[in-house]
C-alpha cells in the first residue's frame, strides 16, 4: 500500500512506484477542490510515499531542502502522523510553521501531538456501497461499469494540526 502527500512548495516529484486507485482518486478530488478555489499553481507538487517512517522522512527532507510549505495534505492519517513526527524532530512546529491534514480518521489521529485534522469517511457506508456493487455485479446488472466509482461524503474533523494563515495577496474564504 502506498500513499501520497501534497505540498504547496516547488519540487520535482519524488516517486515510490505506482499509486493505488484509492489514493489516486483521493489525490484527484483534493486537487480538483484546490483548483475550484484557484489554489493550484505551478509550484504545487505531489509526492508518492510508502506509509513507512523512512519513505515519508526521505520525501519530507527532500521537500524541506527546497522550500518550507505552509501546508501538507496526506491521503492517509498514518502518513500524516509520520509527517508530524518528522517535522517535530526537525524543529518545525505543527501547525505554527506547517499545517498538516489527512483523511481517514483512524484512532491514532488522536494520539499524535498535535492531534491530526482529518477527513472522516463513513466506513460503514463505504462497506454497504461495496456490498451493493458486488451484488449488482453478481446479478449481472449491466448498468454497473468497471471500474466502478461511488463518491461518498466526508466530514472534516478539525483538530490541532491546522492553523489559518492570512495571505496578504489573496484573502480566500472557504465553505463546504
Amino acid at each position: 500500500v502506498q500513499g501520497f502527500f501534497h505540498s504547496l512548495a516547488p519540487l520535482a516529484h519524488a516517486g515510490a512506484g505506482e499509486i493505488p486507485a484509492f489514493f489516486r482518486e483521493t489525490c484527484a478530488g483534493y486537487l480538483k477542490a484546490l483548483s475550484s478555489y484557484g489554489m493550484i499553481t505551478e509550484d504545487a507538487f505531489a509526492y508518492s510515499v510508502l506509509p513507512t517512517p523512512d519513505s515519508v522522512e526521505h520525501a519530507l527532507d527532500t521537500l524541506l531542502s527546497y522550500q518550507i510549505p505552509d501546508a501538507i495534505f496526506c491521503t492517509g492519517d498514518l502518513i500524516a502522523i509520520y509527517v508530524i513526527q518528522h517535522l517535530n524532530r526537525r524543529g518545525f512546529r505543527v501547525p505554527e510553521k506547517i499545517s498538516v491534514m489527512a483523511m481517514d480518521n483512524i484512532n491514532a489521529s488522536l494520539l499524535c501531538t498535535p492531534t491530526l485534522t482529518t477527513v472522516d469517511i463513513d466506513k460503514q457506508q463505504m462497506g454497504t456501497e461495496a456490498v451493493n456493487m458486488l451484488m449488482r455485479l453478481i446479478d449481472h446488472d449491466t448498468s454497473v461499469q468497471y471500474p466502478y466509482c461511488q463518491l461518498l461524503p466526508g466530514k472534516i474533523i478539525v483538530r490541532e494540526s491546522v492553523m489559518y494563515r492570512h495571505n496578504e495577496e489573496s484573502d480566500r474564504t472557504f465553505s463546504m
